[in-house]
C-alpha cells in the first residue's frame, strides 16, 4: 500500500540520477541564501552600529545590542546550516543496495504492532503490515488492554483473512506501550524486529530498503521516514514540513555518523541482537523501580518516549543507528492545536528524559560508543538552547520592525533568511519524497508554526526542571 504516486518500492536509474540533480541543485541554493545571510547580516550590523537608518526610533545603545545579538544569531544559524545542509547531502547521496536482497530471502522480519483503543485505524494498520511487498514476516498485534472495540476488530480481521500463521495477536491488561512492545518482543520469531504505531501504514518496499541498510553490518538499526497522511488543512500541512525539515536535516545529518539519536516508533527495524544487548545493558545501570504493570524487555516505560529512549540506549551499547528516507511510513498528525501541543508536550519531556538516562547509561557504559557524550550534548543544544534564541530573535525582530518607519535591513535581513530556511525544505522535501510544494508553508512556519512549538518547547523545560507531573 502507498500513497505516494508511482512509488512501488523500486527506483529507476534515471529517477535516481534525477533526485541526485535536485539535491545538488537545492544545496547550491542553499549555500547561496546563507551567504546572503551573512551578507545581509554584516550590512545590518554596520547600519546600526552608525545609525545609517535614521528611521529608528530606538536608542543607540539598544540598536547597537540588537544588532550584536543578530550578529550571534546569524552566526551560530550558518554554522549550524553549512554543517547541517553538508553532511545530510553526503548522507542522502547514498542508496539502499537492494541488489543485497537476493541473499536475504531467508530473513524473517518481525512487525510488532501495539495498540491501545484504536478501533478506527488498527485494520488499515495491521492490512498495510500484512500487505507491504516483504513477504518473509510475521506480525504480532498486542492489545494492551483496550477498552473500545480495538481487540474485536483484530480478532475479526484475522478470521476474514485466514492468515493464522502470518498474523498473531496477543491480548494483556493495560500496562503502556513499552510493556505491549516487550511482550511481542518475547515472541518474535525474526532475527530483525521492525515497530509500528497502530495508526501508522507502511509504503511498499519500506522493509526491503530497512533491512539492506543493515543486514551484513555493525549497526543496530534503521530508522524510516515518517509522513503525514491526513494532509487536509493548513496546521497538517504544517506538520508535514516540520517532519520533512526535522528529517530532511537534522536525522540525515546524525546518520551519516550512524548516531540517529531518536528513531521514530512508527517505523525503525532493529537487529534482534542489539536490542538484547540493550535490555542487558539497561541491568547494569540503576534505574527507578519497575511497576507491576512492567514487562521486562529493551523498551522502558519510565518515559513517554521509549523510541528516544531505545534509541539513545541502543547508542549507548556500541550498536550505530542510521536512516533510510526511501522508507515510508504514513501516519495521522493531530487534528487541533491542543491536540498538537499536548502530544508535543510529551515528545519533548520524553526526549529530555531519555537523554538524561543515556548520560546515565554512557557514564557507566563510555567505552562502548565514546562519542555518544558528544551528541548527547548535541542534543541539548538544539532541544534547549535553539528554542530559546530563536524565540529572544523573533521577539527582537518584531520590536526593530515596529521601531523603523519604513523598509529597513531587518526586512532585507529576514527575506534572506526564509530563502535559506526555503532552500532547506526543498532539500528535505526531495530526500525524503515529499512534495516540493510544501515549501510555500516555510514563512508560515518560520513566524508562527515554529516559534509556538519552541514555545511549547521551553514550557516542557520548565516543567522538567521541577518535576512536574506528567498526564497522557
Amino acid at each position: 500500500m502507498s500513497y505516494v504516486a508511482g512509488y512501488t518500492g523500486t527506483d529507476s536509474k534515471e529517477y535516481i540520477a534525477k533526485q541526485q540533480s535536485k539535491k545538488v541543485l537545492f544545496l547550491f541554493l542553499g549555500y547561496l541564501s546563507t551567504a546572503a545571510v551573512g551578507a545581509a547580516q554584516i550590512y545590518f550590523l554596520m547600519a546600526a552600529m552608525f545609525e545609517l537608518d535614521a528611521s529608528y526610533s530606538l536608542e543607540r545603545w539598544q540598536i547597537i545590542c540588537f544588532a550584536f545579538f543578530f550578529f550571534f544569531f546569524s552566526v551560530l544559524f550558518l554554522t549550524r546550516y553549512v554543517v547541517l545542509l553538508l553532511f545530510a547531502f553526503l548522507e542522502a547521496s547514498k542508496q539502499p543496495n537492494l541488489k543485497k536482497l537476493d541473499s536475504l530471502q531467508d530473513t524473517l522480519v518481525t512487525i510488532l504492532l501495539p495498540a491501545f483503543n484504536e478501533a478506527d485505524n488498527i485494520e488499515a494498520t495491521i492490512l498495510s503490515a500484512l500487505g507491504t511487498s516483504y513477504q518473509n514476516k510475521e506480525v504480532i498485534v498486542i492489545d494492551d488492554g483496550s477498552t473500545d472495540d480495538t481487540l474485536a476488530t483484530m480478532q475479526r480481521l484475522k478470521r476474514e483473512l485466514q492468515s493464522s500463521d502470518e498474523l498473531k495477536i496477543i491480548h494483556k491488561p493495560n500496562g503502556g506501550k513499552a510493556s505491549a512492545l516487550n511482550l511481542g518482543f518475547q515472541h518474535a520469531k525474526g532475527d530483525y524486529i521492525l515497530s509500528m504505531d497502530a495508526d501508522s501504514e507502511l509504503a511498499d518496499g519500506a522493509i526491503e530498503r530497512l533491512l539492506v541498510r543493515i543486514a551484513d553490518t555493525d549497526l543496530g538499526g534503521c530508522a524510516g521516514q515518517v509522513a503525514i497522511r491526513n494532509t487536509n488543512n493548513l496546521m497538517s500541512y504544517l506538520q508535514s514540513l516540520e517532519y520533512t525539515l526535522m528529517n530532511g536535516t537534522g536525522r540525515l545529518f546524525q546518520s551519516f555518523f550512524a548516531s540517529v539519536l531518536v528513531a521514530p516508533g512508527p517505523i525503525t527495524l532493529f537487529k534482534k541482537e542489539a536490542l538484547i544487548a540493550v535490555e542487558e545493558m539497561s541491568k547494569l545501570v540503576p534505574g527507578p523501580p519497575p511497576k507491576p504493570s512492567d514487562i521486562a524487555g529493551p523498551w522502558e516505560s519510565d518515559t513517554f518516549a521509549e523510541d528516544a529512549k531505545l534509541s539513545m540506549a541502543m547508542l549507548g551499547a556500541g550498536h550505530g543507528i542510521v536512516f533510510e528516507p526511501s522508507a515510508l511510513c504514513y501516519t495521522q498528525c493531530p487534528s487541533t492545536p491542543v491536540a498538537l501541543l499536548s502530544q508535543r508536550y510529551r515528545w519533548v519531556r520524553g526526549n529530555l528524559q531519555a537523554c538524561g538516562a543515556a548520560w546515565n547509561l554512557w557514564t557507566h557504559e563510555s567505552d562502548k560508543k565514546p562519542n555518544l557524550g558528544t551528541w548527547l550534548m548535541w542534543f541539548v543544544v538544539e532541544a534547549i538552547v535553539w528554542p530559546i534564541i530563536d524565540v529572544l530573535s523573533v521577539v527582537i525582530l518584531v520590536i526593530m520592525l515596529a521601531a523603523s518607519d519604513g523598509i529597513s535591513s531587518a526586512y532585507m535581513w529576514y527575506f534572506v533568511l526564509l530563502m535559506a530556511d526555503m532552500s532547506a525544505a526543498a532539500f528535505s522535501a526531495v530526500s525524503c519524497r515529499q512534495p516540493l510544494h510544501i515549501i510555500v508553508f516555510v514563512p508560515i512556519y518560520r513566524l508562527f508554526y515554529g516559534i509556538l512549538l519552541e514555545m511549547n518547547a521551553l514550557f516542557c523545560m520548565f516543567d522538567e526542571s521541577r518535576k512536574a507531573k506528567m498526564r497522557w
